[in-house]
């Protein structure tokens, strides 16, 4: 259950080679949305912040896994613009380098 409420983007298809934790290479057919979020300022903080955090979140997700393998899922929230595919895609890049994405959780 998603515990944010974003106006996503339509699906879009993307196609990686995939190494992670030591694991053999293998391709992987993604699917991607993105949208934006406010994050509000829990009650108890100092009322003089701001109400809340604009951030933005690109989930990728791999539908259709190979048999036996988990699935790659990435939830990434980032401080950066995401005008387009391009961008979104930008995002998921820097993560998949280890840069600069903000990014909260992967598996």
């Amino acid at each position: 259950m998603r515990r944010w409420q974003a106006s996503p983007s339509p699906l879009a298809g993307a196609s990686i080679w995939w190494e992670r934790n030591g694991r053999p290479a293998r391709r992987a057919e993604l699917e991607m949305r993105f949208g934006e979020v406010t994050i509000k300022r829990p009650h108890r903080c100092d009322p003089n912040l701001p109400p809340g955090v604009r951030l933005r979140v690109v989930e990728v997700t791999e539908p259709n896994p190979p048999a036996g393998q988990e699935p790659l899922r990435w939830c990434l929230l980032t401080t950066h613009q995401i005008r387009s595919l391009a961008d979104a895609w930008q995002i998921v890049d820097w993560y998949k380098r280890g840069g600069p994405s903000n990014s909260c959780s992967a598996s």
